[in-house]
């Protein structure tokens, strides 16, 4: 297919030289319709669009890596705390099992001493002592054992206490993490979920504008062919039945009286060429240049330059400001070269109006068309 349309665009370039070469067309002019150049806007848009997607895009992947990289710390820190669990949960094992033994030895001791009361009494360790100094060593003897024995029930248990308010701490705090990682995770599905939509619609913004490059091949096509169709049916004058127009490269110069005015006229004259014209050919430049000197030879314009390019609701970069920018910035020299052409006699188009091919064809209006202008009457 991409061939076969290569081949007839290559062939109606070759049959456009042929009639150049021969005398046949001054130059091959295809004007595409409204509707090309809305397809060009709205490949322009889509053009857009795509890089507001990248850069949308590429901040969601920093996000993205943001959240990983913070789930990634909570997940270690959630780990470690997990660990410090775990060797708290030994301890506090070790140390129940130890006060555990101690509460049963002295529980052990208590109940011997109780069961043997009459043997361990004062009464009778007093009576069977060999010395007051062994009653004495005996009886301390007994009371400290109690003591140590109790002393270190009580260690072990304010060392209970102590890890149970630290694993509490803990726990609280892994629940915390666990809470914030959730949050994460969330952030994330959804930055995710988003980022996969942003690039779907990438995707389809990629197939439109494959279709709509097609059809605008398909339509430059049809536009070459439409043209050659004209230039082969009418030679001489070039005139196109669809919309009525009739084509000119603008080159059939004619001549009048030169027309004198100052520095700061022909300037101005200049700037409102750039203004309407900066993009069309030198005889395009011209022609909009005729038109205003065309209406100040004529009684039913305003009799100057200034006056005719100022009245109100004629030129449109007037309205618009752009012609105040280029008196601003500076007129550009091949501008001022037609500008001063134009002063000296120069003209290509009797008209007193013009308007883009696009409003011309849209509102019905019928002319010459040189280049993206339609010259006309009223």
């Amino acid at each position: 297919m991409n061939i076969f349309f290569s081949t007839i665009k290559m062939t109606t370039i070759l049959l456009v030289f042929v009639m150049i070469t021969g005398g046949l067309l001054a130059e091959p002019t295809c004007i595409l319709s409204a509707s090309l150049n809305k397809i060009e806007k709205e490949k322009s848009d889509l053009e857009e669009e795509q890089k507001d997607i990248l850069n949308e895009s590429g901040s969601l992947k920093e996000s993205i890596s943001t959240i990983n990289a913070s789930l990634s710390k909570i997940s270690e820190e959630y780990d470690n705390i997990s660990q410090d669990i775990h060797i708290l949960t030994e301890k506090k094992e070790k140390a129940e099992t130890l006060s555990y033994k101690l509460r049963m030895s002295l529980s052990r001791s208590i109940n011997y001493l109780y069961k043997h009361r009459n043997t361990f009494s004062i009464f009778h360790a007093l009576l069977h002592a060999k010395s007051f100094v062994s009653f004495i060593n005996y009886t301390y003897y007994v009371s400290d054992m109690l003591a140590t024995t109790k002393k270190k029930i009580d260690e072990y248990e304010n060392i209970l206490a102590h890890i149970e308010e630290v694993n509490q701490d803990l726990k609280e705090k892994q629940t915390e993490l666990a809470e914030k990682g959730k949050k994460l995770a969330e952030e994330n599905a959804a930055a995710q979920e988003k980022l996969k939509k942003i690039w779907q619609r990438y995707k389809r913004n990629e197939k439109d504008i494959k279709k709509l490059v097609e059809e605008m091949k398909r339509r430059e096509i049809a536009a070459m062919e439409r043209d050659m169709k004209i230039v082969i049916a009418n030679p001489d004058n070039s005139f196109d039945p669809d919309s009525g127009n009739t084509y000119s490269t603008g080159e059939d110069y004619y001549y009048t009286d030169p027309y004198e005015c100052s520095e700061e006229d022909a300037y101005l004259l200049a700037c409102l060429i750039q203004s309407e014209a900066g993009n069309q050919t030198y005889a395009g430049k011209v022609a909009v240049g005729s038109v205003v000197m065309n209406r100040v030879y004529d009684s039913r314009f305003p009799g100057t330059i200034p006056s005719v390019i100022y009245q109100k609701g004629q030129f449109y970069p007037y309205g618009s400001g752009r012609l105040a920018v280029i008196l601003a910035e500076g007129c550009r020299e091949d501008c001022m070269i037609a500008a001063r052409d134009v002063l000296a006699g120069k003209r290509n188009v009797d008209k007193f109006f013009y308007r883009t091919a696009s409003c011309a064809a849209e509102t019905g209006i019928t002319g010459i068309q040189i280049g993206d202008h339609v010259f006309h009457d009223l």
